[in-house]
């Protein structure tokens, strides 16, 4: 079962990653590689037989797999585990990557799978190298750049920007250079505020390094990893100077792992919620039957007919009989108007995991609204309109 849920959650995975621009791993904890993505194959010149089902120390031999195995060792813990450094590939030549490993649980809570997102950072850490020397070297590197490199004075208005804006934002270098950034409308307030305290610490002479969500003229939403530090002229600090890259790709990665544990962890209270149903069952029938009665399961008196409308359930033959008792319980409760967050108080669980028995519901019997949900729970009698 454990193994079932590992592979279909595997391949939801591939799906999403599999056209990324980003060369996106799985490896499990016997360090073996589960799937690879084309651009991490192309990366490495390899086919999917010479990397899927082989180790980490095969595929990146004993130097690349001495380097990683502290960060994936910190991985494998449930630490999200990053670092960069040079690696030399057969088509791409000497490139700076960063290493980015994100563990996947299992329904124990367990560290069951490792993703490996890795991003060429090259043009970055040349960009901020070419900060540290002279300016006739940094305009030169300006130009060519797929990162954008900007500075601003101390008022934030944007004195220079390359060109790559446009690729990032939508805006031409005209529409943004002498204006404040907060004219711009490209970062949100909050940001705005994170950019005030970093304009302090280049005032001061030192370096910052910060992630941005960026408003891009289409409205779309980006996500920027901004460094930099203080412009200097004529020994004088007179503004900032900054490196902004895009990060989109492993954000977008980061939120798909958090909704895939997030649906792990709606399954592990539901049938945390099932097993406790059984366990109540199983209690309420040794006491029947120690005391001489007779006792049927919740799942048996689901199909009982009690009697007329308003009187009792009335499906022996519905759809209901296919229902939980946990979902049972917030059908009723909401058919009787009570609000999600109210159903979670009474029964003693979270909103979210009522809103998945709900969703649950509503596909098992086929309807489409509350105003559904609460027509047939009357049909069924399984509660009344009137109290």
């Amino acid at each position: 079962m454990q193994a079932n849920t590992s592979d279909r959650r595997l391949e939801v995975y591939e799906r999403l990653v599999e056209n990324s621009p980003n060369p996106f791993a799985v490896v499990d904890r016997g360090r073996t590689y589960r799937m690879a993505n084309s651009t991490y194959l192309r990366m490495r010149k390899a086919t999917r037989d010479q990397v899927i089902g082989r180790t980490v120390l095969d595929v990146l031999g004993r130097e690349g797999f001495e380097l990683a195995r502290p960060y994936l060792e910190e991985c494998l813990s449930g630490k999200v585990a990053r670092y960069s450094a040079w690696f030399d590939y057969p088509d791409q030549g000497h490139r700076f990557m960063e290493v980015n490993y994100y563990p996947l649980f299992d329904e124990a809570g367990q560290v069951e799978l490792v993703v490996v997102e890795l991003h060429d950072a090259t043009e970055q850490k040349r960009a901020e190298e070419a900060l540290r020397q002279s300016e006739e070297r940094y305009r030169l590197h300006f130009e060519q750049v797929s990162d954008v490199i900007y500075s601003l004075d101390f008022d934030e208005r944007i004195t220079s920007v390359s060109p790559s804006v446009e690729r990032l934002t939508g805006y031409r270098t005209e529409e943004l250079i002498g204006r404040t950034v907060s004219e711009t409308g490209l970062l949100f307030a909050e940001d705005l505020r994170r950019m005030a305290a970093n304009k302090a610490r280049v005032r001061a002479g030192k370096r910052t390094m910060t992630e941005y969500r960026i408003r891009a003229k289409d409205g779309t939403i980006r996500w920027g990893r901004v460094s930099g530090g203080p412009l200097v002229k004529d020994g004088q600090i007179i503004g900032g100077i900054m490196v902004a890259h895009d990060i989109t790709e492993r954000k977008q990665a980061e939120e798909a792992l958090r909704q895939l544990n997030a649906e792990l962890e709606d399954r592990i209270s539901i049938r945390t919620a099932d097993l406790k149903t059984v366990s109540d069952d199983l209690l309420r029938a040794i006491r029947a039957v120690t005391q001489g009665r007779h006792c049927l399961s919740s799942e048996s008196t689901g199909v009982v007919v009690k009697g007329p409308a308003g009187e009792g359930p009335q499906h022996a033959t519905s759809a209901y009989s296919m229902l939980t008792r946990r979902e049972r319980d917030v059908l009723q409760l909401l058919a009787e108007g009570k609000s999600v967050k109210d159903t979670a108080v009474d029964l003693g669980i979270s909103t979210r995991t009522v809103e998945t028995h709900r969703r649950n519901i509503v596909k098992k019997l086929d309807l489409h609204s509350i105003a559904e949900l609460t027509k047939y729970a009357v049909r069924e009698g399984i509660t009344r309109l009137e109290k």
